[in-house]
């Protein structure tokens, strides 16, 4: 925030070329995805802003794109759909060697502890467990960290929160590490608690993808003002969702996903023929339309169709063709 007495206007453009930009690197990889790219001691830092979104994505891009692998189509969408999440990967192994006097915080603990991939797939119940667990953490070191008088509208990044808990420094007290160690397990006991209250006791139906916690489902604007058979043709779902604001696959943070890419296309330049897209529910606006919801299944399933570009390709899949006549 700044003073709004007109001491803060612009003052002109900042020209393209000074922006932060990369030309042909030496890796040939360049990529982004939201984080804080800028150089460091970059000078003209008022021009472009410092709010970044978490490093964890962008993490995540460059190591899969470093992979050594001679990258295909087909690899292309399986890495924009990727759950993997590297906050998880950095802070299960924290709970190595630690209780609780819970028998299903164990068996929960357990489970964490030897999650080998760390992907928030829609069918894990690693996965729920450790959103929980992380919505926990990031909440009560937020109620921790952050002065009551700005807390309404303050927040901290989950880098930030891994990183005091990785490295745990005089904020936890006099003895840091076993009062981490007691931060982290409040905080999964909480977590059980949450879940049990939510999914109910059953463990083996605690599944992340579902209605009763991450899913999607598209409210219509009209929704609120139709009744029970029209709202049920205009909105589309429940589906069952994975990933979270942290993966490269985003779907938020919310329990229903209201951010993240509903559209996708990965080109194929040498073959304009042998391109993907998806897109979310459909391509009509008419809810009796086949058209309207008809790609949401799809692009739920984290799956692609071709994106044809000749004219015989094109010709070889269309659904109808629509004349326009002049009088």
């Amino acid at each position: 925030p700044v003073p709004g007495d007109g001491s803060y206007e612009w003052d002109g453009y900042l020209e393209i070329k000074k922006k932060p930009n990369v030309f042909n690197p030496p890796s040939g990889i360049f990529s982004t995805a939201n984080q804080n790219v800028t150089p460091i001691g970059y000078k003209e830092m008022d021009a472009i802003g410092f709010s970044w979104s978490d490093p964890y994505r962008g993490w995540r891009v460059e190591e899969m794109l470093r992979n050594g692998k001679k990258h295909t189509v087909m690899d292309m969408a399986e890495y924009v759909t990727d759950y993997t999440n590297l906050a998880a990967r950095a802070l299960t192994p924290l709970l190595k060697n630690l209780s609780s006097e819970s028998e299903k915080t164990e068996t929960a603990r357990s489970m964490l502890v030897n999650w080998s991939d760390h992907k928030l797939t829609p069918n894990s119940i690693e996965a729920a467990i450790y959103a929980t667990w992380e919505r926990q953490l990031k909440q009560r070191m937020e109620k921790l960290m952050i002065p009551d008088e700005v807390s309404s509208y303050s927040s901290l990044q989950m880098v930030k929160v891994v990183d005091w808990l990785v490295f745990p420094d005089g904020k936890f007290g006099s003895d840091p590490i076993s009062e981490r160690d007691k931060f982290i397990i409040d905080a999964l006991d909480a977590s059980i608690a949450s879940l049990e209250k939510r999914l109910g006791k059953d463990m083996s139906k605690w599944q992340y993808g579902q209605e009763k916690f991450k899913h999607i489902k598209l409210k219509h604007p009209m929704s609120a003002a139709v009744n029970d058979v029209t709202r049920e043709k205009l909105e589309v779902g429940p589906y069952p969702r994975g990933g979270n604001a942290y993966t490269v696959g985003s779907t938020g943070s919310n329990d229903n996903q209201s951010s993240g890419a509903s559209f996708r296309v990965i080109i194929d330049t040498g073959n304009f023929d042998q391109s993907l897209f998806t897109n979310s529910p459909g391509q009509s606006g008419d809810p009796d339309d086949k058209f309207y919801h008809n790609l949401f299944d799809t692009w739920a399933k984290d799956k692609f169709f071709p994106l044809f570009y000749s004219r015989e390709k094109v010709e070889s899949v269309k659904a109808k063709t629509i004349n326009l006549i002049p009088k």
